[in-house]
C-alpha cells in the first residue's frame, strides 16, 4: 500500500515512480500573539463569508418583503414580515455562533500553549532516561530491550511535541479564518 501511495504521489508531482521523497520542512512553534481578543473577533465577523451571506439574505428578503406575488401566488404582508424577522434572527444567530467559535478557538489555542512546555520537559526527561539506560547498557546493567524501550519513549515524546506544534499552527490559522478550516486539528 505504501509503494502504491508513493507511485500515485510521484505521478501527481512528476517524480520517477521509484523515488521516495522525504518531508524536510518542519513547523516552528510560535505562540499566538494578538493585541485584543475583541478586535480579533470583530475582524473575523467582518471577514466571514458565512456572516456576509446571512446579511445578503436580509437584503434579498428586504426586496421580497415588498413583493406580494414573488412566489407566484399572493403572500400576505404579515407572512412576509415574519420571514423578514426570521432572516434577521438568522443573521444574529450566525454572528453569535461565529463569535463563540472564535473565542472558543482562542481559548483552545491558549490551553495548548500552556501544555507545550510540559511536553518539551517530557522530551528532556526521555533524553536523560535514554542516556542513563545507554550508560547502564555499556556497563552491563541494562539490556538491549531496555535501551530500545527508552528510545521508543523518546521518539514518542518527540512525536507528541511535533504533533502539538502542528496542531497549534493549524489552530492559529483556523482562529483567524474559521471558515477556511476543514474539520479540525491534525490527529495521529
Amino acid at each position: 500500500d505504501l509503494d502504491k501511495a508513493f507511485v500515485a504521489f510521484n505521478q501527481v508531482i512528476g517524480l520517477n515512480s521509484d523515488d521516495r521523497p522525504l518531508l524536510t520542512d518542519t513547523v516552528e512553534y510560535k505562540p499566538l500573539e494578538i493585541k485584543s481578543l475583541d478586535y480579533e473577533v470583530a475582524s473575523v465577523l467582518e471577514n466571514s463569508p458565512t456572516v456576509w451571506l446571512a446579511e445578503q439574505n436580509v437584503n434579498m428578503q428586504e426586496y421580497l418583503k415588498d413583493m406580494a406575488f414573488y412566489t407566484g401566488s399572493y403572500r400576505p404582508y404579515e407572512i412576509r414580515q415574519k420571514e423578514m424577522e426570521q432572516v434577521q434572527l438568522d443573521v444574529a444567530s450566525t454572528k453569535k455562533a461565529t463569535e463563540q467559535a472564535t473565542r472558543s478557538s482562542y481559548y483552545a489555542i491558549k490551553s495548548l500553549e500552556d501544555s507545550y512546555p510540559g511536553a518539551l520537559q517530557n522530551v528532556k526527561v526521555a533524553e536523560e532516561n535514554l542516556r542513563i539506560t545507554k550508560t547502564k547498557f555499556d556497563i552491563g546493567m541494562a539490556t538491549v530491550a531496555d535501551v530500545a524501550s527508552m528510545e521508543k519513549a523518546l521518539a514518542d515524546a518527540q512525536y507528541t511535541v511535533f504533533q502539538m506544534t502542528v496542531n497549534h499552527e493549524y489552530m492559529k490559522l483556523a482562529f483567524h479564518k474559521p471558515w477556511a478550516a476543514s474539520g479540525g486539528a491534525v490527529s495521529e
